[in-house]
């Protein structure tokens, strides 16, 4: 989807009638495989999340005492995800922005998260987004991404399901070292077991 067909899709469905199963991604807490590398210590302060969504995943990094960051391409998604951050009493720095065009003045980070985005992109979209962490990184910096595994079911139009070998081949042609890769599951409200995923974690060259 566009940045359009994104917001457009957010504001249809952020109502008082809203239920879970009307926004596929919303579980209304943070992903279990981010949760498993933040109780392994793997997330270094400062954080950028890319792709924020509707916030859960920034919010229970701020609730670990992490300063963080967190963009996403929809005005109505970084709007609720802001209340969300108030109403769970935490600090988080939620912006608009594009992740193929991100503007080096959101900071440099210690660590970029990424969950469920990079699977959302074209070839094309995945270069430009690729080119743009090194604006907000440095070497070093790690990157935490947790994509739609190649061993999930078919998927919806618009997401790709991504291969060890894809995922291997983009990180390290865009100077990202990929320190482990392991299976995980990415949760969604209308799957109880979670969809196959890949959980990745690299570093800045």
């Amino acid at each position: 989807m566009t940045q359009n067909d994104f917001d457009v899709f957010y504001r249809s469905r952020l109502n008082d009638s809203a239920r879970p199963q009307d926004i596929p991604w919303d579980i209304a807490g943070p992903q279990r495989g981010l949760v498993a590398i933040q109780d392994e210590g793997g997330i270094r302060s400062p954080v950028l999340e890319i792709g924020c969504g509707l916030g859960d995943n920034a919010i229970h990094l701020a609730r670990h005492g992490h300063r963080v960051v967190a963009v996403d391409v929809s005005p109505t998604a970084v709007e609720e995800a802001s209340l969300r951050a108030r109403e769970a009493g935490v600090s988080v720095d939620f912006r608009v922005e594009d992740a193929t065009r991100i503007d080096v003045s959101v900071g440099d980070f210690a660590t970029v998260v990424d969950i469920a985005h990079f699977h959302c992109l074209d070839d094309s979209e995945r270069s430009l987004y690729l080119e743009a962490l090194h604006g907000v990184s440095h070497p070093g910096t790690r990157l935490v991404l947790l994509g739609l595994s190649d061993r999930a079911p078919e998927s919806a139009p618009g997401l790709r399901r991504l291969s060890e070998h894809e995922l291997r081949t983009s990180l390290s042609a865009a100077g990202w070292w990929v320190r482990s890769m392991r299976t995980s599951v990415l949760d969604a409200p209308s799957s109880a077991g979670g969809d196959p995923a890949w959980l990745v974690e690299a570093e800045r060259l």
